[in-house]
């Protein structure tokens, strides 16, 4: 049977699950069990949603683990494509659902490339995404940026 943290995490965690995510295959890893044991005793809210995040959260953690020092949240899609070319953790947060329902309300996906390759023109390039789901997968996935910007994104930057 699971227990209460393991669904707690399943159902909030995105945002810290993105920044698991930008470290794996890397020699500095991140892991579920370092980002709860050092900060739900911090976070008083976690008790009900562990792993749930904003912003200023999945800052403090990457700093906690030296993964980055820098912050910015941003809608300009010149920093946007300028921090992925230079390999900046960037975390879209969206505030409305997809259509099919992938997504919750307020959900955040990892920026893993942006592409002008294709059918896209400069003004509309491709994004591949990587998204936890509630049921504890995952999904990798490309998206035009017309089609995200409908969900009102912000993009957290972390360099």
């Amino acid at each position: 049977m699971e227990s209460e943290q393991n669904k707690q995490w399943r159902l909030y965690a995105c945002g810290p699950r993105c920044l698991i995510e930008s470290k794996r295959g890397q020699a500095q890893q991140l892991t579920k069990e370092a980002i709860i044991g050092d900060f739900l005793p911090r976070i008083d809210w976690w008790a009900k949603q562990c792993g749930g995040s904003t912003p200023d959260i999945l800052l403090d953690i990457a700093r906690h683990f030296g993964l980055h020092a820098h912050l910015q949240v941003t809608r300009d899609p010149a920093r946007i494509i300028k921090s992925v070319i230079a390999g900046c953790t960037v975390i879209a947060a969206t505030e409305r659902s997809f259509d099919d329902g992938a997504l919750p309300l307020y959900h955040y996906s990892l920026v893993e490339s942006i592409s002008t390759a294709g059918p896209a023109s400069d003004s509309d390039p491709y994004l591949s995404l990587f998204t936890s789901l509630q049921d504890g997968g995952d999904r990798r996935w490309t998206v035009r940026w017309s089609e995200l910007e409908v969900r009102l994104p912000t993009y957290v930057l972390l360099c």
